[in-house]
Protein backbone atom coordinates (compact mmCIF):
# COMPACT_ATOMS: atom_id res chain seq x y z
CA UNK A 1 0.00 0.00 0.00
CA UNK A 2 2.56 2.72 1.06
CA UNK A 3 3.64 2.05 -3.07
CA UNK A 4 0.55 2.87 -4.49
CA UNK A 5 0.73 5.78 -2.29
CA UNK A 6 3.84 6.91 -3.42
CA UNK A 7 3.33 6.37 -7.12
CA UNK A 8 -0.39 8.42 -7.12
CA UNK A 9 0.91 11.12 -4.96
CA UNK A 10 4.23 11.46 -7.52
CA UNK A 11 1.71 11.18 -10.40
CA UNK A 12 -0.18 13.61 -9.65
CA UNK A 13 1.53 15.80 -8.81
CA UNK A 14 2.22 17.37 -12.12
CA UNK A 15 5.79 18.53 -12.75
CA UNK A 16 8.38 19.36 -10.20
CA UNK A 17 11.16 21.10 -10.70
CA UNK A 18 13.16 18.82 -7.93
CA UNK A 19 12.04 15.30 -6.28
CA UNK A 20 12.96 16.20 -2.44
CA UNK A 21 10.71 19.18 -2.99
CA UNK A 22 7.62 16.89 -3.24
CA UNK A 23 9.36 14.32 -0.49
CA UNK A 24 8.98 17.43 1.58
CA UNK A 25 5.59 18.65 0.63
CA UNK A 26 4.36 14.48 1.57
CA UNK A 27 6.10 14.93 5.01
CA UNK A 28 4.68 18.07 5.95
CA UNK A 29 1.07 16.98 5.00
CA UNK A 30 1.87 14.19 7.29
CA UNK A 31 3.41 15.75 9.70
CA UNK A 32 0.37 18.51 9.81
CA UNK A 33 -2.43 15.33 9.63
CA UNK A 34 -0.14 13.37 12.83
CA UNK A 35 -0.57 16.66 14.80
CA UNK A 36 -4.03 17.72 14.21
CA UNK A 37 -5.41 13.81 14.68
CA UNK A 38 -3.34 13.99 18.61
CA UNK A 39 -5.22 16.85 18.84
CA UNK A 40 -8.76 16.22 18.26
CA UNK A 41 -8.13 13.25 19.91
CA UNK A 42 -6.88 13.95 23.10
CA UNK A 43 -9.11 16.95 23.57
CA UNK A 44 -11.80 14.92 21.88
CA UNK A 45 -11.11 12.01 24.54
CA UNK A 46 -11.09 15.02 27.23
CA UNK A 47 -14.55 16.64 26.61
CA UNK A 48 -16.61 13.24 26.33
CA UNK A 49 -14.88 12.54 29.95
CA UNK A 50 -16.59 15.62 31.43
CA UNK A 51 -19.66 16.15 29.44
CA UNK A 52 -22.95 13.76 30.74
CA UNK A 53 -24.50 12.70 27.39
CA UNK A 54 -28.67 11.85 28.05
CA UNK A 55 -28.19 8.77 26.94
CA UNK A 56 -25.26 6.07 26.78
CA UNK A 57 -26.05 5.35 22.93
CA UNK A 58 -24.89 9.18 21.95
CA UNK A 59 -21.71 8.78 22.78
CA UNK A 60 -20.70 6.46 19.53
CA UNK A 61 -22.18 9.67 17.65
CA UNK A 62 -20.08 11.66 20.04
CA UNK A 63 -17.01 10.03 18.71
CA UNK A 64 -17.99 10.09 15.15
CA UNK A 65 -18.64 13.94 14.76
CA UNK A 66 -14.84 13.50 16.61
CA UNK A 67 -13.44 12.08 13.77
CA UNK A 68 -15.36 13.99 11.11
CA UNK A 69 -14.19 16.90 13.10
CA UNK A 70 -10.33 15.85 12.94
CA UNK A 71 -10.49 14.89 9.20
CA UNK A 72 -11.86 18.32 8.79
CA UNK A 73 -9.56 19.85 10.29
CA UNK A 74 -6.76 18.14 8.85
CA UNK A 75 -7.96 18.68 5.52
CA UNK A 76 -8.55 22.29 5.77
CA UNK A 77 -4.86 22.57 7.27
CA UNK A 78 -3.62 21.30 4.07
CA UNK A 79 -2.51 17.78 5.87
CA UNK A 80 -3.39 14.20 6.05
CA UNK A 81 -7.09 13.91 7.09
CA UNK A 82 -6.88 9.96 6.95
CA UNK A 83 -3.80 10.15 9.12
CA UNK A 84 -5.89 12.30 11.48
CA UNK A 85 -8.84 10.56 11.42
CA UNK A 86 -6.59 6.92 12.24
CA UNK A 87 -4.48 9.05 15.29
CA UNK A 88 -7.43 10.33 16.66
CA UNK A 89 -9.70 7.16 16.61
CA UNK A 90 -6.51 5.33 18.31
CA UNK A 91 -6.19 7.72 20.69
CA UNK A 92 -10.19 7.94 21.44
CA UNK A 93 -10.17 3.75 21.37
CA UNK A 94 -7.41 3.86 23.62
CA UNK A 95 -8.93 6.49 26.44
CA UNK A 96 -10.91 5.81 29.94
CA UNK A 97 -14.63 6.97 28.19
CA UNK A 98 -17.85 6.84 30.16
Amino acid sequence: APVVIMVVAFSAAGPVEHWYILVAEIAMELAIGAAIGIAVGWLGSLGLRHVALPASGLYPIAVMAIAVSAYAAGAMAHGSGFLAVYLAAMILGNSKLP
